[in-house]
């Protein structure tokens, strides 16, 4: 089995599409995506199998503006405001450039990880809503809002796991060795 792990690091995740397009030229399978922040964005892009071009078309693109908008909070909250950045433009970017809309429309399985802001745990989606696990993986406490997630408040997976290689490991053990339980919201063990 084949895990290709992306991990964290805002801008440096345009250095994934080179290693997507490496992969893809030596023909190696990828038969299981695992990403955090950034690493959960075009992970979401690999696992729908769209070329290594259409990722890099999608960096290439890409504006601050298409990402980034005051969060309108500041204007009466100053410094009470959850964050900087409204997440609504990155959001209506990811809706416009992702076929799948579940994790179980997706042609390779993705992993996604988020930390749970109170406990600082790591969190694991792998079925459910995508958009609503990719937003949570990117929410840099202070940049964007925490997502509520299960009731509880998460944000940036970069926080408690950014660089999941466990995770893909325990996920390619058998069903039986596996210490990982997948819902909605998992609590990393």
């Amino acid at each position: 089995m084949t895990a290709l792990v992306l991990c964290g690091g805002g801008s440096r995740g345009a250095v994934e599409v080179g290693l997507y397009r490496a992969l893809m030229e030596l023909e190696i399978p990828i038969d299981l995506v695992v990403g955090t922040s950034v690493g959960a964005i075009n992970g979401a892009v690999v696992a729908t199998s769209m070329p290594p071009e259409a990722l890099e078309t999608l960096w290439q693109g890409l504006r601050r503006r298409d990402l980034f908008a005051l969060n309108p909070q500041l204007l009466w909250k100053l410094i009470w405001a959850d964050s900087l950045y409204d997440h609504r433009r990155l959001r209506r970017f990811l809706e416009r450039r992702l076929p799948a809309r579940r994790f179980e429309d997706l042609v390779i399985p993705l992993i996604v990880t988020g930390t749970d802001f109170e406990r600082g745990q790591p969190v694991y989606w792998r079925e459910g809503p995508l958009l609503e696990a990719i937003m949570a993986s990117v929410a840099m406490p202070g940049l964007f809002p925490p997502q509520v997630v299960g009731g509880a408040q998460v944000v940036d997976g970069g926080i408690a796991d950014n660089v999941p290689i466990d995770v893909a490991v325990r996920s390619s053990l058998p069903s039986t060795q596996r210490s990982i339980s997948w819902t909605s919201l998992t609590r990393g063990s």
